[in-house]
């Protein structure tokens, strides 16, 4: 069937929707956002810092659920992760962060929840220096105040060297 010589009912542009009626679709109408880093951020201090580029801006009682994942290495392997949020006021936050920090098997992930803004979940070590792995948060908000799902990071060991990686995402769906 060509629309040369044949006429669609909706048009071209139209979609027959599940009610069968012919709508187009409505722009950006995806309850999906995505983040995601670009290059390279070091950083050498046990307080968390921003991982620029990995945040969301949030919408007071909008509820949404989101998910990280952060590619991350030490350069020795006595240095671990430590990685939480900040956010604006909320009636719920809960998020469940892993972070790889020995040899794969039982006991392979350090895990921890995070339930006020500027907590953190922190690793003791990583399996080997400068070698890559993923760390993942995923979790809940329903903020009570407009501002800023922000991912950081940090060093275990003051002085030592954690970085994050391009590849590293983010995804901020509505509920």
């Amino acid at each position: 069937i060509s629309s040369a010589t044949h006429a669609f009912p909706g048009g071209t542009t139209d979609f027959l929707r599940s009610d069968g009626v012919f709508a187009t679709p409505p722009a950006g109408s995806s309850n999906t956002s995505t983040v995601k880093l670009l290059t390279i951020q070091s950083v050498t201090t046990t307080s968390s810092m921003p991982v620029t580029g990995l945040e969301f801006t949030v919408s007071n009682t909008i509820k949404y659920a989101f998910d990280f994942k952060l590619i991350f290495a030490s350069r020795i392997s006595s240095n671990g992760l430590t990685m939480g949020f900040t956010f604006p006021a909320v009636s719920t936050f809960a998020a469940t962060l892993e972070i790889p920090f020995a040899a794969a098997g039982n006991g392979g992930l350090f895990q921890g929840s995070v339930t006020s803004s500027g907590g953190r979940v922190t690793a003791t070590a990583v399996v080997a220096a400068s070698t890559q792995y993923c760390a993942t948060a995923c979790g809940v908000i329903i903020p009570t105040a407009n501002g800023t799902l922000q991912l950081r990071a940090g060093a275990e060991v003051a002085g030592q060297t954690i970085s994050s990686f391009a590849g590293s995402y983010g995804t901020l769906t509505i509920l």
